[in-house]
């Protein structure tokens, strides 16, 4: 009403200008403009003799200063009067309609005006009252200002400028998002509502060129500045054109510019009615009294519609329901301005999507300890949290909010917050103590649980059963809860996807976080820490479906009483990268039947670009990899890790019929300081188990494992009677050993009836097929290969080449009753390296080393040891065939090379190109035993002179009813304290050979000093071949070279058969029965009988290396 009343009045007063009758009569038509100085007609208004001047104008802007949309003028201006000092009073209105709001606006104003005759110029001032109501937006209000103007009016050119004031209420705002504050209400602004009435200033220089003349018309440049209490200063510039088209009607077209509304302009029709010459009209002055006022006609406003948070799941606004404890009840409606004092009341007054805002109050749980039932898509937001939430158009929009987080509570009750479909919990404290869960949901789908602590729950911190759709859990803590930190279960949809992010969850008394009999398509962990849980850090059991995508990525799970991370049944794409996880207090990270049964999908262990994975310091084992579940297959990728410390590097286990287990273990650090295996790799109960280890640059290192029992790296198989084999395929490369402990590299096959727990009998259900390529074996004190074969019917191809071995024991090969092995030994340096044994004479290890004074000091045992054993119960049951070639063994106490066949063995032999030196000082006849308290560590036990204990190069036994077949080609044998070959038969034991090329130069102990033993017990020989009892021998030999003896059948009354081609350089003599004979070629046909029979059995050919027949595993 206001408004309607303002723009009557100024209608009023424009209807008053005309009023006068006086000016009615003297009416006159035809009044002429002519052109400034010269009497050339220009241009007219139209005359109708009006008392003054009048006009009417359409005013087109799409965005003009400070307002937009075009509008309609009605104005008028005529002369009031004159006063006693030659001014002339002058009253002008202006009444305006928008077109697109349709709003009335109107200007009102009175202007005295002087002529200066001597500087022939007018000088105008006036003062002005505007109103503007017309309402643009939503958030848009009625404004008034009382404005001032003057001007300096030349035939040629003008000078205006205008001041504005607007005054009453000049500024509107929401006061939205200005600081931290959005809320409006019970709304969420996105942009705040500004509608401000600027107070400023413009300035115009208007000009009247000649070549515009003919159509009145002028010029304009200008500028002007603007601001208010809402709105900083700005200022821009005008440029404006105005002419007469025709009679009566003007053009006028503006462009400005600033920096706050940009580019703006308008393009204004008007048409003139009136006599601007007429009498009474018109004074004398150089100007035209009656032109229209150069100045704005709206009030110029800064005007910025609000524009709130639509909840795209409805279309409509959302409604947030305020809470903080510290408001009056009596006065509370849940707006921002009016929160309710208490949860209960805005649970009572919500509906399905309110949102619940609660502030922290006065920081108790006063008003928030009666907990939260929430309602479909509702969404519980404190003020500490990072409340983003979907808006229209796809966005997102960050609630601001700092401060602590208001505490909610629910003692005695169930659940401190109860979730329903869609919901959302964010920005509180959960304090569990006196309910059981924190936060529960059972039977609804898809929930945002971000930014909260729950702790001190009665069970679980979160509890989800029954659930579907998706989950976000982010930035929240789970601490100190009866049971579990988050526990899920039973969940209901395949294609859920679960992501849990910057989540802590320590302290609880069972499992970190935990899912049991769980469904989805995703299950993501990132950036989590589990620690000091009671038992697993994370414990993820039993998904249901196959193909799910689980991701741990970057995760720390420290000092939980169980497992750091335990996954136990799945299928799908499991993926830990850049984890650490140590100090547990059983394993580090367990993976139990979990497989990959959808192509593409694989199990990776390691880490990224920049990160890294850490796993050590865990009780039993770091990393478990296990299937036992029949017919489950998995492929795992074990890439850039070290694991230093803890009771077990690495275990992996396939056990069960049709359990498929491929590991590959490539490029990692190191495996080291455990106090049992580094590695340890099982096949059990018909499963079958694939292994690469290999570093293609820097060896992998194995140190100072096996600490208490165990080995560097330990390979088991095992498979009961009467179900398919267990098989164990491994290759293993470039790995660097180094045990403080017993045992450097171990393989064992255990069958049934074997000492050491399960064998097989004659069908045999266990395999190992082993390579181990270019890598070195440290063990002081132990064994560096010890491979232990019971009971396994099928053929274990064990292949071994390249290797660098250090160690009291070098390699120990047994093969018991039962067994079939398939052995290779090629290419390896093999010296001893335990503790110095000191030799009869005395000497220096530096002589030693120079090839000095043989008796040195030598440490050692055997270099490599073979012992084979048949069941002798009839019936084909253990063969074994060694491959021994290219080897370089030296300085070892007993014998360099040992092989003993017993029972029923057969054992098929090839001793080739190999140097054999040093070896065999025995142990001195003066033993100290320095830790016998009755002599202080100085009492010794003095051997015989005559019972020096030298020892041999190579030394072969047959025994029992067994049989060895060999060829021994091409070896080098020096420096051996006794013999190089000493071949013997005892029982029933059977020895064929084929020796030649070799060069036999030993007896070093007995050369030393002759005159130091009785001859009787030293040999004084390169070779000694003998039958005790039942035994028999064939041998052949050709185009070897002995510095000393080749003696045969010196202690046997049993005959055996000796061939020479001839061409034997040495001395060979037959002390016993037999024969030696020049007739060659029944020992040959011997021993490729027992080739073809192994061949038969189902052993490679003898031509291609143990192991050819395994296809080892590749890493791509």
């Amino acid at each position: 009403m206001r408004s309607l009343s303002q723009v009557c009045l100024a209608i009023a007063l424009l209807a008053t200008l005309f009023a006068d009758a006086h000016a009615l009569r003297a009416q006159i038509l035809g009044n002429q403009v002519y052109e400034p100085g010269s009497f050339r007609q220009v241009a007219s208004d139209i005359n109708v003799g009006l008392p003054g001047r009048m006009w009417f104008r359409t005013t087109y802007a799409d965005q003009g200063l400070g307002y937009q949309g075009a509008y309609l003028t009605v104005g008028g201006k005529r002369h009031l009067m004159e006063d006693r000092w030659d001014g002339r009073w002058l009253g002008e209105a202006r009444v305006h309609y928008g077109l697109e709001e349709g709003g009335f606006f109107a200007n009102v104003g009175v202007e005295r005006v002087f002529s200066l005759e001597s500087a022939g110029a007018d000088l105008v001032g006036g003062v002005w009252y505007d109103y503007d109501g017309d309402k643009q937006g939503p958030y848009a209000h009625n404004f008034s200002q009382v404005s001032i103007n003057a001007a300096i009016k030349t035939k040629k050119w003008d000078l205006i400028g205008n001041g504005y004031f607007p005054v009453g209420v000049t500024d509107y705002s929401t006061a939205g998002p200005s600081g931290t504050n959005v809320f409006f209400g019970s709304n969420i602004l996105l942009t705040p509502g500004i509608d401000s009435a600027l107070r400023g200033f413009d300035v115009t220089l208007r000009m009247r060129p000649k070549y515009l003349a003919f159509g009145n018309g002028v010029v304009d440049f200008g500028g002007y500045g603007y601001s208010s209490d809402s709105v900083d200063f700005f200022g821009g510039g005008r440029a404006r054109l105005g002419f007469q088209a025709k009679s009566g009607m003007m053009i006028m077209a503006e462009v400005n510019h600033d920096e706050r509304f940009e580019t703006t302009g308008s393009l204004g029709l008007s048409w003139a009615f009136g006599a601007p010459g007429a009498a009474g009209s018109t004074g004398r002055g150089i100007g035209n009294d009656l032109d229209e006022t150069v100045r704005g006609d709206h009030i110029v406003r800064f005007n910025q519609s609000f524009e709130l948070a639509m909840d795209p799941a409805t279309g409509q606004a959302y409604n947030v329901r305020h809470v903080n404890n510290t408001a009056d009840p009596a006065f509370e409606d849940g707006t921002y301005e009016s929160p309710y004092a208490s949860l209960a009341s805005a649970e009572a007054a919500s509906i399905e999507g309110d949102i619940i805002f609660v502030d922290r109050g006065d920081g108790s749980r006063q008003g928030l300890n009666t907990g939260l039932v929430m309602k479909d898509r509702q969404q519980l937001l404190g003020v500490g949290g990072t409340n983003i939430i979907p808006i229209q158009d796809g966005r997102f929009f960050l609630i601001p909010g700092e401060g602590a987080r208001p505490v909610i509570s629910n003692p005695g009750g169930t659940n401190v917050v109860t979730l329903a479909n869609d919901t959302t919990v964010r920005g509180v404290n959960i304090d569990g103590s006196g309910a059981l869960n924190g936060i529960h949901g059972d039977n609804i789908s898809n929930g945002t649980i971000e930014d909260v602590n729950v702790f001190s729950s009665g069970q679980h911190g979160l509890s989800l059963d029954m659930v579907g759709g998706d989950w976000d859990i982010k930035r929240a803590s789970f601490s100190n809860n009866v049971v579990d930190g988050i526990y899920v279960r039973n969940t209901t949809d395949n294609s859920s996807v679960f992501t849990i992010e910057n989540v802590v969850a320590d302290g609880n008394g069972f499992d970190g976080i935990h899912f049991d009999n769980y469904r989805g398509s995703q299950l993501r962990l990132f950036n989590n820490t589990t620690s000091t849980n009671g038992r697993h850090g994370v414990y993820i059991k039993d998904y249901v479906g196959a193909g799910l995508d689980l991701d741990i990525i970057t995760h720390t799970a420290l000092d939980n009483g169980g497992t750091g991370v335990f996954i136990d049944g799945g299928d799908g794409d499991l993926n830990i990268v850049n984890s650490t996880i140590s100090g547990n207090g059983v394993n580090g990270l367990h993976i139990l039947n979990w497989s990959n049964s959808i192509d593409g999908d694989s199990t990776f262990i390691g880490n990224t670009t920049g990160g890294s994975t850490t796993l050590g310091g865990n009780q039993s084992t770091n990393l478990v990899v296990e299937i036992n579940d029949p017919g489950k297959t998995q492929d795992v990728l074990v890439t850039g890790i070290s694991i230093v410390g803890g009771g077990r590097g690495v275990y992996g286990s396939a056990a069960g019929i049709g359990t498929e287990l491929n590991m590959s273990i490539v490029d990692n650090g190191e495996f080291s300081q455990h106090l049992t295996d580094g590695l340890r790799f099982e096949a059990k109960n018909s499963g079958t188990l694939n292994v690469l280890v290999e570093n293609e640059a820097f060896p992998l290192l194995l140190n100072d494992n096996a600490q208490s029992t165990g080995a560097g790296i330990a390979f088991f198989a095992d498979g009961p009677l009467g179900q398919p084999v267990s098989k164990l395929n491994a290759v293993v490369r470039n790995v660097s050993i180094n045990n403080d402990g017993e045992v450097g590299f171990t393989t064992t096959v255990i069958g049934p009836f074997g000492p050491d727990g399960v064998s097989v009998d004659g069908t045999g259900t266990s395999r190992i097929n082993l390579v181990m390529e270019d890598s070195r074996i440290e063990s002081a004190g132990g064994i560096a290969v010890d491979i232990d074969n019971d009971g396994n019917g099928d053929v274990n191809n064990i292949f071994f080449d390249n290797l660098v071995i250090r160690s009291d024991i070098g390699v120990s090969l047994i093969s018991d009753g039962g067994s079939f092995v398939d052995f290779a030994l090629l290419n390896s340096d093999i010296q001893s390296n335990g503790n110095i044994r000191p030799i009869a004479q005395g000497g220096s290890e530096d002589d030693a080393q120079e090839g000095g004074d043989p008796f040195a000091d030598f440490v050692g045992d055997f270099g490599f040891v073979a012992l084979v054993t048949g069941d002798a119960g009839g019936g084909l049951d253990n063969l074994t065939r060694i491959q021994f070639s290219n080897n370089f063994i030296r300085d070892f106490t007993f014998d360099a090379v040992s092989i003993e066949a017993a029972g029923d063995a057969q054992l098929l032999a090839y001793i080739n190109s190999n140097q054999i030196l040093r070896n065999g000082p025995g142990v001195d006849n003066e033993v100290e035993f320095p830790d016998d308290p009755a002599t202080n560590g100085t009492d010794f036990l003095t051997v015989a002179e005559d019972q020096l204990d030298f020892h041999d190069g190579i030394d072969i036994l047959a025994g029992g009813n067994s049989q060895i077949s060999f060829r021994m080609n091409a070896n080098d044998l020096v420096n051996n304290y006794e013999l190089g070959l000493n071949l013997n038969t005892i029982d029933s034991g059977t020895i064929n050979g084929s020796i030649n090329f070799n060069n036999f130069a030993n007896d070093i102990g007995q050369d030393a000093d002759a005159t130091a033993v009785n001859v009787s017990t030293s040999f004084i020989e390169d070779l000694s071949a003998n039958n005790f009892l039942n035994g028999t021998m064939c041998l052949d030999l050709s185009s070897n070279s002995f510095r000393s003896l080749a003696t045969f059948n010196q202690f046997s009354t049993n005959p055996f058969r000796v061939e020479l081609d001839g061409a034997t350089n040495g001395s060979e003599v037959l002390t016993g029965p037999g024969v030696v004979t020049n007739s060659v070629g029944v020992c040959e046909g011997l021993i490729s009988d027992e080739e073809l029979f192994f061949t038969a059995a189902g052993f490679i050919d003898a031509d291609t290396p143990p192991g050819g027949g395994f296809a080892p595993l590749d890493h791509d």
